[in-house]
């Protein structure tokens, strides 16, 4: 009996929500893994930093729902929702690399922490790398400390993916897609040019309280953001998503007001990646299916108590007070279909998986050749998961897959 089951609602909706950057660009081709045509820059550290056819689509933040998690000093995790614009390019010439990025890209200790995981992850489950690009930096600069100024000097409520007070020293434009190609830029912000074929944004905010601001350094606060990321169904798709080549992170941290202000929560940090794929830059395929986590990974999420979009969406459950465990992403360049899929833990009980693909998914975002299997409980930190599933592609023998992964420590 397979352990797996599909996600059924009761009124006639599909059940979750997959980012916009997947449905969009399978929709434009099978994509795939690649290499970056900056792939080989070096990347240095310096100081932390505190501190479609033609159509461009974005999407605006869905409501920002702040939660408390008990037990934690840390009050909230905002994951907000992906945004993703293309440009269909007319040729598919590979173009060479853009002769205005720079051949050394510096980055800060937190924010190369999270381009090593990153990429580190991409690479060993088969997604393919992501190189580190000057001009996509510069945006995700300008947008995370657009936020940490809007946080600090406002109690409006958090922009996410837009903005919109042109008096903001970092503004740059509503949207990424603007915020890649400015001109000249006023004020405190930097001046960005990226050509792009396929642009994506994923964000997480985090609050915190004083003893933890105190005893948690730049790193490992960011390192906690992306971990949170990747545990959110479709910000992990969207950030593993082979169609992207290059990558620009940001991180910042400081007292903020907004989005919410209380006595024991008064800083807040905001982890910005800004992914692309130059213009003129052919999408790559990867090898076979892949999975995510994949044999071997360790340090993953152990549970996810927030996404926007909720996963969840059109139904009762509520992440906050009934959280999922870490969410397995299996992906192909062609037609998939995952069957007898089952969780079991280190003392081979097994964990209820829910299934969501092309089939249930209700905002038509999953394409064919994706599925997610989400566990229906919390998983337990530092322990050993083994899943096992078969998978058959465009309608050919089933393969059997089998990985295991280790959960993050408490």
């Amino acid at each position: 009996m397979s352990n797996s089951n599909l996600i059924t609602l009761s009124n006639p909706l599909k059940l979750s929500v997959i980012t916009l950057s997947v449905a969009l660009l399978s929709a434009c081709g099978s994509g795939s893994s690649g290499g970056s045509s900056n792939s080989n820059k070096e990347v240095s550290v310096n100081s932390p930093v505190t501190g479609d056819s033609t159509t461009e689509l974005v999407e605006k933040t869905d409501q920002v729902e702040l939660t408390e998690k008990d037990g934690t000093q840390v009050i909230t995790d905002v994951i907000t929702t992906p945004v993703v614009t293309e440009k269909q390019d007319t040729t598919q010439v590979v173009n060479p690399a853009n002769p205005t990025n720079a051949d050394v890209v510096e980055l800060a200790s937190s924010d190369l922490a999270v381009y090593n995981r990153l990429n580190t992850r991409r690479t060993s489950c088969g997604f393919g790398s992501l190189g580190a690009d000057e001009e996509l930096k510069k945006a995700a600069d300008n947008h995370a400390n657009y936020l940490r100024y809007a946080s600090k000097n406002s109690s409006n409520s958090f922009e996410g993916h837009n903005e919109t007070d042109k008096a903001n020293p970092f503004y740059t434009g509503l949207g990424v897609a603007e915020r890649v190609q400015t001109g000249d830029i006023k004020n405190q912000a930097q001046a960005v040019n990226y050509d792009y074929r396929a642009l994506t944004e994923n964000l997480s905010f985090l609050r915190y309280n004083q003893a933890y601001y105190d005893a948690t350094n730049d790193t490992d606060i960011a390192l906690s953001s992306i971990k949170g990321l990747l545990a959110a169904p479709y910000h992990m798709a969207t950030l593993l998503s082979p169609n992207y080549t290059e990558v620009g992170i940001s991180y910042v941290r400081g007292r903020f007001k907004a989005p919410i202000q209380s006595s024991d929560s008064t800083f807040g940090s905001v982890l910005e990646i800004v992914m692309g794929t130059p213009r003129g830059t052919s999408l790559s395929k990867v090898d076979g299916v892949v999975s995510y986590p994949c044999d071997g990974i360790e340090d993953t999420q152990f549970e996810l108590r927030h996404e926007s979009p909720n996963p969840f969406k059109g139904t009762s459950r509520n992440l906050a007070t009934n959280p999922i465990g870490q969410p397995i992403y299996i992906y192909a360049n062609d037609d998939i279909k995952v069957t007898n899929a089952v969780m079991k833990d280190a003392a081979n009980q097994s964990v209820k998986l829910l299934q969501l693909n092309s089939t249930n998914d209700p905002n038509d975002r999953l394409q064919a050749n994706q599925v997610i299997l989400m566990p229906d409980v919390a998983l337990k930190p530092a322990q050993m998961y083994t899943v096992t599933y078969n998978v058959s592609v465009n309608g050919g023998v089933a393969q059997l897959k089998k990985l295991t992964f280790k959960t993050k420590a408490k």
